[in-house]
């Protein structure tokens, strides 16, 4: 049997990544890009597989809208789906996320069509499971180059110290504190979509900040008017009043708003406690990601006075958190704050 699989790319790749990543690439209409594949391919295969990053609701209406596909294997959003999903005569799977399950599809073709199938998902426990010896040597010198360059433990937390998407969260609050306070700014913010791992209880190694911040991002210094900080802080409550937006996690910054219906009113931003001025310039600091490669999603304006450290936000992390009173406590209070009407 001959299959055809077909690469799509997330749609909205320059709202995920860096400009100058992308500035040579241009994102085709996923559903138009899928067709001319699917039709290329159609005549010289049985079955034909999308393989997407583009998030589960986005399958279904990738689905709806091709003819002559017969699978989406998907990713993106995270969703685990414990057996396959029929939109439109298209099968959709996806197994969740971080390896936690394997995804198993079995099919049967007949005159081009899946005519049978059964999908699931196996547990991805690792006491289930008996390592391949050959694998299992050839990964050893690796995991021990990493545990001499980055075992180290350089904090404890006496508790778990969590991140969210779409609200204030410990972690958020954490590294913000420690960023505004370690470069006397007014306010800190990032993105809370770049904090990848929560800090569970106990002692915090290297190895957890570099996977808590993968990226190769630097620390960045920045200016911004009261009047600028008040379009931040609209988005900001428009993120957060849509549930499924990623919000930004601050320190030194404290927004206000009420909702009316799905809109954000009486949008108050606070620095320090005092109501910004909008004539009045505040000195900031965050990643150059957010602050070069997504101004316009993360505050809704171009940042003035852009001061690069050369400082990556994990080594910023590494050395914050071992310097940082001990035990490690993540605060609690939210920064984004929806009143009662």
């Amino acid at each position: 049997m001959r299959i055809g699989v077909i690469g799509l790319l997330l749609t909205d790749l320059a709202g995920v990544t860096s400009k100058h990543a992308i500035e040579d690439f241009d994102v085709l209409e996923i559903a138009q890009a899928a067709q001319a594949a699917i039709d290329e391919l159609d005549p010289q295969s049985d079955l034909i597989v999308l393989l997407t990053h583009n998030g589960y609701e986005s399958d279904k209406e990738l689905a709806r809208a091709v003819r002559g596909c017969d699978i989406i294997v998907g990713g993106h959003s995270h969703t685990r789906l414990s057996e396959p999903v029929t939109e439109n005569g298209v099968l959709i799977v996806q197994a969740g996320s971080y390896l936690k399950q394997l995804g198993v599809l079995e099919v049967t073709v007949t005159k081009d069509r899946v005519v049978a199938h059964r999908g699931s998902l196996v547990e991805l426990e690792a006491a289930r499971f008996k390592a391949d010896q050959a694998v299992a040597d050839y990964v050893a010198p690796f995991a021990e180059a990493i545990e001499r360059e980055y075992g180290e433990v350089i904090a404890t937390a006496n508790q778990p110290i969590a991140r969210r998407y779409n609200q204030s969260s410990p972690l958020g609050n954490l590294v913000c504190d420690l960023l505004r306070s370690h470069y006397a700014t007014d306010f800190a913010v990032t993105n809370s979509g770049g904090l990848r791992k929560d800090l569970a209880a106990g002692p915090v190694r290297k190895l957890d900040c570099l996977e808590l911040m993968p990226f190769v991002n630097a620390v960045t210094l920045f200016e911004a008017t009261g009047a600028e900080l008040q379009t931040f802080a609209l988005r900001q409550a428009e993120a957060a009043l849509a549930n499924d937006r990623e919000v930004l996690q601050m320190s030194g910054v404290e927004i206000r708003y009420t909702a009316q219906g799905s809109a954000a009113v009486d949008v108050e931003v606070l620095i320090n406690g005092t109501r910004a001025q909008a004539d009045q310039t505040y000195r900031g600091v965050s990643i150059d990601y957010v602050l070069v490669q997504q101004a316009d999603k993360y505050l809704g304006f171009e940042p003035n006075g852009l001061e690069g450290t050369g400082v990556l936000f994990s080594e910023f992390l590494i050395q914050a958190l071992a310097s940082a009173p001990q035990p490690l406590t993540g605060q609690e209070d939210d920064r984004l704050i929806r009143r009662n009407p």
